[in-house]
């Protein structure tokens, strides 16, 4: 058994050594001879360890040398360390390869067998390149009657230089946050991925001729693959004018006055100059019509001049007539307004206002169409008539400002306190013949309506970990004038902070600068993103915010952290100050043959065991098995039990250990197997031995009787039988019912036999083999049984052995 054990681990040792042969050069990555770095960044520093190839086999197995053709210009392998490094710069831009490879030969040592190993290295484009318009100014003329939706232009274009089919080249449009608010709303763009830009709004060209809006243009790198980059151009948009406007008079009411006597022609004296203009840029002719009631006045159709018909005897202090303006080259464009003209007998005196200079305080956020001031003027002459003059000017040209008829002045467009802070007015109050004047002054509140500007350096900035140092300087202004700006850091306070530096003189802008305020075993982590704020001192404040990420230099080497502080997500331990890349490359530094020979030792111990385990289990079934066969089995027909009877001093006795006489004497062909012989004072199956190389062979510890074993009767030794008991020629067992049985080929202890205990019947008279007192066996005296089954002659002695069944 150990001789096999021992051949069998050869084998299996020679086994595993061959197969471990097989792996030498192989990865064990791949199985194969490939191996893969993927993932690797274009703005790899060079210098940097993109990783180990794995390579089976030791420096006392294979010999690894790399070879100078591929990207060995741009990698280089250490035989040693089996650390793969950048020697040179790497670009996956827009023509580039991003699937390097090189190879390294791999040499079994003692062995002319040589593999090559071919290194793929897997680029991983950064983004370092903007996007670029193909210009950096667009221009376009529309209509301002082109519908809302409508693509105005879609010309713009932009390419980025980064790698094709990736996110750093993909870029995406969009009207930049930059642009004059008034204009932005003008325009969108529905598809980020397409230039087309869209009306988002209804042009008018009275209102806005001229609007300039930018674009950007930004590429889309993955997480960890750079930042956004920018691109900016812009698009002026010159509107043209189209004839979608009726001629507007300058004012919606005008005043005249006459005197009752006045001659026939006179000019009616109106106020203000009864005046319309094309709504249009378009300057068409304005032509006007008079639509009059009383048939008293007539109108120039190109002057306006309103002169009288007839003399103005009637009995209404005013009259009331319809100036129409039709525009010349299109009739359907017309509109109108009301002329009231005073009669009265004389005009002496001049309007006079409520107050000579009317003095108006207003916030910047008052909303367009509100009341600036009421003016008023009164005019004794028209006492009885209106008690009002007949009409109000302001004197400045003014978009932002205008009076009605009644003296009142609306805002038409909002204040801006940092555009202006007061303005000064003159408002004129006309009778037709006299005029009167008076000031307004209107003061502009300021509001804290502009939230503060923040400037950074960087948003992200390397650092190292000093006490005390600068980590970046702020910049910070706001439009709200009045306002003072105060900074704030909203996160890691406890280790950074902010300090306020002199301003340059003549700047508006506020300083300060972020600083270090720890000890350095404090700063546990590689990187921090500080929350920066700036707050202006209005009412309600505003503030604007930024997000900064301070990178250090990683930490060599466990890290401690002082009480009450805990190690922040990258605070863990380096083994090397080499930079390395962000390769995906995992490798397992475990010599794969030490492996695979404990596996085998392991599986050969395991076989072993279970061989001692099955000898040991074999060898105590076998003694159950023994105690079984010696255990009584009572009465049974199964075998035969012996054990001590009371023998008569007069029984003769034989010994079953003669076994010359027995042959001699017994005509009985095979036996019976039985338990050990219990009359044995030795234990040894005296008298009987196993057969050899017959059909009736037993197992061990079964046992042949070769002597003739006889039932007696009551009165005699002998059994008489008339005729032998056979079964197919086969002598059958003796049992008590003289029923007859074949089940087996021989008797045990466990079962019944096929041969019988008597194979023939003794002769009549005749008598067994006889024994004397001393146990011993007389040949002389033994009658032979003959061939046929009878005895010579039969002793009447009682033998000492008992048959149960």
């Amino acid at each position: 058994m150990i001789r096999l054990l021992l051949t069998l681990v050869c084998v299996i040792c020679s086994l595993v050594l061959a197969i471990a042969q097989s792996q030498l050069c192989k990865t064990t990555t791949t199985k194969g001879y490939e191996f893969y770095f993927e993932n690797v960044l274009e703005n790899t520093p060079v210098g940097s360890v993109l990783g180990v190839v794995d390579v089976i086999g030791n420096a006392s197995h294979v010999t690894l040398v790399q070879d100078d053709g591929g990207a060995s210009d741009r990698f280089r392998f250490d035989n040693e360390t089996r650390e793969v490094k950048v020697i040179t710069g790497l670009n996956s831009d827009r023509g580039s390869d991003i699937i390097l490879s090189f190879i390294i030969h791999c040499q079994i040592i003692g062995s002319q067998d040589r593999s090559d190993i071919k290194i793929y290295l897997v680029m991983v484009d950064f983004n370092d390149n903007p996007p670029v318009f193909s210009k950096t100014h667009y221009n376009v003329t529309v209509s301002e009657d082109v519908l809302v939706d409508t693509v105005i232009y879609r010309d713009v274009n932009a390419t980025d230089n980064d790698k094709e089919y990736d996110g750093n080249s993909r870029v995406s449009y969009r009207v930049a946050d930059s642009t004059n608010k008034l204009h932005k709303e003008y325009f969108k763009i529905d598809v980020p991925s397409r230039s087309d830009i869209k009306l988002a709004r209804a042009l008018d060209f009275e209102t806005l001729s001229v609007l300039v809006i930018e674009i950007w243009a930004v590429d889309s790198p993955a997480p960890g693959r750079g930042t956004p980059l920018t691109a900016t151009a812009t698009l002026t948009v010159y509107v043209t004018d189209a004839d979608d406007l009726n001629p507007q008079f300058t004012a919606n009411s005008y005043r005249g006055v006459i005197d009752e006597d006045a001659p026939i022609g006179t000019v009616v004296q109106v106020v203000p100059k009864l005046l319309a203009k094309d709504g249009d840029a378009l300057n068409a002719t304005i032509i006007y019509r008079l639509l009059d009631q009383y048939n008293l006045f007539a109108i120039n159709e190109t002057t306006a001049e309103v002169r009288t018909l007839r003399n103005l005897y009637v009995d209404v202090p005013s009259l009331t007539v319809v100036v129409l303006a039709i525009q010349a080259d299109n009739a359907e464009r017309q509109w109108f307004t009301m002329l009231t003209i005073s009669v009265t007998a004389s005009n002496l005196n001049a309007p006079r206002f409520s107050a000579d200079i009317y003095n108006v305080t207003k916030s910047e956020l008052e909303p367009v169409g509100n009341v600036i001031v009421a003016t008023m003027a009164t005019d004794t002459d028209f006492r009885s008539i209106t008690g009002t003059v007949i009409g109000y000017a302001i004197v400045e040209s003014t978009d932002q400002f205008s009076i009605d008829q009644q003296g009142v002045i609306v805002l038409d467009t909002p204040l801006d306190y940092e555009t202006w802070h007061r303005r000064t007015l003159h408002v004129t109050a006309t009778d037709g013949s006299n005029t009167a004047t008076a000031t307004v002054i209107i003061d502009v509140v300021d509001v804290n309506d502009n939230n503060p500007l923040l400037f950074v350096d960087a948003v992200e900035i390397a650092s190292e970990r000093v006490n005390g140092k600068v980590v970046t300087s702020l910049r910070a202004s706001d439009k709200d004038q009045a306002d003072s700006l105060r900074f704030e850091l909203r996160s890691y306070a406890n280790l950074f902070a902010i300090r306020g530096i002199p301003q340059f003189s003549g700047s508006n802008l506020t300083w300060a600068e972020v600083y270090i305020r720890a000890e350095p075993v404090l700063l546990t982590r590689d990187k921090y993103s500080l929350l920066l704020c700036v707050i202006d001192s209005g009412q309600p404040p505003r503030e604007s915010s930024v997000i900064i990420e301070v990178n250090f230099p990683p930490i060599v080497g466990p890290v401690t952290p002082l009480p009450g502080t805990t190690l922040g997500s990258t605070g863990s331990t380096r083994s090397t100050t080499e930079p390395v890349a962000a390769a995906s490359v995992l490798v397992e530094k475990d010599n794969m043959l030490a492996i695979i020979l404990g596996a085998v030792a392991g599986i050969l111990l395991v076989i072993i065991l279970i061989l001692i385990a099955f000898i040991i289990w074999r060898n105590k079934r076998m003694r159950e098995e023994l105690n079984r066969a010696r255990a009584p089995r009572g009465h049974s027909a199964k075998g035969l039990t012996y054990r001590q009877a009371e023998t008569p001093d007069d029984l003769p006795k034989m010994d079953l250990s003669f076994q010359e006489e027995t042959d001699d004497v017994s005509a009985y062909d095979g036996g019976t197997s039985v338990q050990e012989n219990p009359l044995s004072d030795t234990g040894v199956n005296t008298g009987y031995y196993p057969s050899s190389g017959s059909s009736m062979d037993r197992d061990v510890g079964e046992i042949n009787i070769e002597t003739a074993i006889v039932p007696y009767d009551e009165d005699g030794y002998g059994y008489e039988r008339k005729t032998p008991m056979y079964v197919n020629e086969e002598q059958q067992p003796y049992s008590g019912d003289d029923t007859v049985s074949n089940n087996s080929s021989h008797s045990d202890s466990t079962g019944g036999s096929r041969r019988g205990l008597v194979n023939s019947n003794p002769a009549e008279g005749g008598k067994l083999t006889s024994w004397d007192s001393d146990d011993n066996l007389h040949p002389q005296g033994a009658q032979k049984v003959n061939t046929k089954g009878s005895l010579a002659s039969k002793k009447k002695e009682r033998p000492e052995i008992t048959v149960y069944f």
